[in-house]
């Protein structure tokens, strides 16, 4: 009998192609792995509300990570959830507005993206509410936030992002810079991925991993086997033992059939 092993995916650049789409192909060797008695996670900066939106009626995964592994749920209950404490947010968020004017700056709670402006240059058209982030007493901070978004296109955050930032919370960043995230200290897909483990009883040497941005390196540099896609930022494709084709040439298929059909 196998060794029960655990599968987790990344979703942008890695399992999605470039269209948010995940192959046939893709879903069928993902799907043997599952009948094999595998276990299957995707491991996301993205709110639980996209991953339902965005992944087919075919494929569900028996955990889903979310917000960098602020919040974890096996299949839709949830299991983990880690707040950043909401006077380190109004810091962060006061801090943020004082060092950089016109600074964008988002905040996932409650599974509701409140925002100080329009997303849509980084995002492009998504559901959200606009909010002010001047008054401790409004309610965004006293319903638990899970992430704080701003633009990393401004230099004069950068001191704030590599000093202060990193002392009190975790710092991860996507698109080559474009957006840092912010969440609890502690946090990331990693450690989400070590307790999915542990629940399962399966062993750091058989969780295998695969990702391509700069908030996948913890979990591919960790894991059993950490994957990088072809289309990789060049930081992590430096530090990955394992690599395989691009996003766009089903990669994620292209290894599990090479390696673990």
């Amino acid at each position: 009998m196998e060794t029960k092993k655990l599968f987790a995916f990344d979703l942008d650049g890695t399992l999605f192609n470039d269209e948010r789409h995940i192959s046939e192909r893709t879903i069928n060797i993902i799907d043997s792995l599952i009948q094999k008695g595998n276990v299957i996670s995707i491991a996301t900066a993205r709110p639980v509300r996209d991953v339902l939106r965005l992944l087919p009626q075919n494929f569900s995964p028996h955990y889903v990570v979310c917000y960098n592994g602020a919040e974890v749920y096996n299949r839709t209950s949830l299991i983990v959830q880690s707040h950043i404490p909401p006077e380190t947010a109004y810091q962060v968020i006061k801090e943020l507005a004082l060092r950089q004017a016109g600074v964008f700056i988002g905040v996932e709670s409650l599974d509701v993206f409140h925002v100080n402006q329009s997303p849509a240059h980084l995002f492009g058209e998504v559901d959200h509410s606009l909010t002010t982030f001047n008054d401790f007493n409004h309610h965004v901070f006293k319903n638990g936030i899970t992430k704080i978004i701003f633009e990393g296109s401004h230099h004069n955050l950068e001191s704030y992002t590599k000093g202060l930032l990193n002392d009190i919370c975790s710092v991860t960043h996507t698109d080559n810079g474009a957006i840092i995230q912010v969440m609890a200290q502690g946090v990331d897909k990693w450690e989400a991925l070590k307790s999915i483990a542990q629940i399962e009883g399966i062993a750091i040497a058989d969780v295998i991993a695969f990702g391509n941005d700069h908030n996948d390196i913890s979990m591919i540099t960790s894991c059993g086997v950490g994957v990088a896609m072809a289309n990789s930022t060049p930081a992590l494709l430096a530090l990955a033992r394992y690599t395989t084709t691009s996003n766009e040439n089903e990669g994620v298929a292209v290894y599990l059939e090479k390696y673990f059909n």
